[in-house]
C-alpha cells in the first residue's frame, strides 16, 4: 500500500477487503478444522490457543509494524541516492547474473529498466509538486515554452 502511486478509496476498500478476508478465512478455519489433528492446532485457535495471548498480538502488530518502517526506509534511502546518481542496482547485489546466461535481452536492456523505472517514480515524484504541476500543464498547453526560465506567473 506504501508503494501505490494513486491513493484512492479504491485502493483503500481493496486493502480493507482484502485484510478482513485474510483473517476472516482464518477464522472460519479455526471453527471448521479437525479436533483430532494433534500436529497443526488451528481449531479454537483465536479462542483458546493464541487468540487470548497479548504478547502474541504484540508481536503481529509490532512485526507488521517493523515491516512498513523498513519498506519506507528503503524507498527514502533508494529516492535519495536516485537524487544523488548513486543507485545502481547490480553494485548492491552480492550476486551479479551473466547478461548472457539465458536472459534472451539484448546487452544494455536491463540498463534502459532500470532508467524507465526512475523516470517513472521521479516523474510521479514531481506531479505532486503543486508548482512543478501549474508549470508542466502550462507547458502542455501551449502558454509557456520549453525553454522559457524567466516567467513568474507559472
Amino acid at each position: 500500500m506504501f508503494e501505490t502511486h494513486y491513493k484512492t478509496n479504491i485502493v483503500l476498500i481493496s486493502f480493507f477487503v482484502t485484510t478482513i478476508g485474510w483473517w476472516g478465512w482464518n477464522a472460519f478455519l479455526c471453527g471448521v478444522y479437525a479436533r483430532s489433528n494433534p500436529i497443526y492446532k488451528v481449531r479454537d485457535g483465536f479462542t483458546e490457543t493464541f487468540g487470548p495471548d497479548p504478547l502474541w498480538w504484540a508481536t503481529v502488530f509490532g512485526v507488521l509494524a517493523m515491516m512498513g518502517l523498513v519498506e519506507m526506509v528503503l524507498k527514502i534511502l533508494k529516492r535519495r541516492l536516485i537524487g544523488f546518481g548513486l543507485y545502481n542496482v547490480e553494485s548492491w547485489l552480492f550476486w551479479k547474473k551473466s547478461r548472457n546466461s539465458g536472459g534472451g535481452g539484448l546487452e544494455g536492456e536491463g540498463d534502459r529498466d532500470r532508467e524507465t523505472e526512475w523516470e517513472v517514480e521521479i516523474w510521479q515524484e514531481l506531479e505532486k509538486d503543486g508548482g512543478v504541476r501549474e508549470r508542466l500543464n502550462a507547458v502542455a498547453r501551449g502558454e509557456v515554452d520549453v525553454g522559457d526560465r524567466d516567467q513568474e506567473n507559472v
